[in-house]
């Protein structure tokens, strides 16, 4: 998806997915548990330009690069030092069929959720699914984890997603063995799991439906919401 804004926390800051981040972010997926953690393929340096661009082409992914936003403070102008992971969101079919009873609800859900600007260039002529699957992966572990820098992220990126996108629930889909991010979604952000569904490909599925509990949570880790726009994106206007 191609981005027209970059969002800033108090701890964070969320920027597209450029080129001048790909570099390091192959040499985070040069690590086999982060891969393997993310589901994630060993691509080649060439291959991760690729994959960049057809991220960027897609409108039904949408990528953040987080930024730690005291490093950036250092040099404003050297955003691939300050960077320490993703946030990503998946706008795929439907899946409220997947979703046993929670998809149900969301269903009968109806939140009457203004947008308060218009959706990112070429998102106009899209159907957006409204439960994007959502992840986060945090590389620089040794430095920035447990900070609440992913927790902020996220909930940057929900509410993002919920004022421009029409997001009304979100689905994370996390590795039975990845306890870490089990945690995390479900006693951190208040995602409920959503049961039988998932064991297949060994997974656990969590889901947040944006009611007012939800949104009070949201906000409350977004004190500082401020969404900056790009004049130039890849070299394009």
């Amino acid at each position: 998806m191609r981005l027209d804004h970059e969002i800033h926390g108090s701890k964070v800051v969320l920027v597209p997915y450029k080129k001048e981040h790909v570099q390091k972010y192959h040499g985070w997926m040069e690590s086999d548990v982060l891969r393997k953690l993310t589901a994630s393929d060993k691509l080649t340096l060439d291959e991760e330009y690729e994959q960049q661009e057809d991220w960027v082409a897609d409108p039904n992914k949408l990528t953040f690069i987080i930024l730690h936003k005291e490093e950036l403070k250092k040099d404003p102008s050297d955003e691939v030092n300050a960077m320490i992971g993703d946030v990503n969101l998946f706008f795929q079919e439907d899946e409220s069929e997947d979703l046993g009873e929670i998809g149900k609800e969301l269903e009968k859900l109806e939140i009457g959720i203004e947008p308060k600007c218009p959706p990112p260039v070429g998102v106009k002529e899209v159907k957006l699914s409204s439960n994007p699957e959502i992840n986060i992966m945090i590389a620089e572990l040794d430095r920035f984890v447990r900070k609440g820098l992913g927790t902020e992220a996220v909930c940057l990126t929900m509410r993002y997603a919920i004022e421009r996108l029409g997001a009304k629930s979100f689905t994370a889909k996390i590795l039975q063995e990845n306890v870490n991010s089990i945690g995390f979604f479900e006693d951190g952000l208040q995602f409920a799991k959503v049961d039988g569904r998932g064991e297949i490909f060994q997974e656990v599925w969590y889901n947040l439906i944006v009611d007012d509990a939800a949104m009070d949570m949201i906000k409350e880790n977004t004190s500082i919401y401020e969404m900056k726009p790009i004049e130039t994106y890849n070299g394009e206007k």
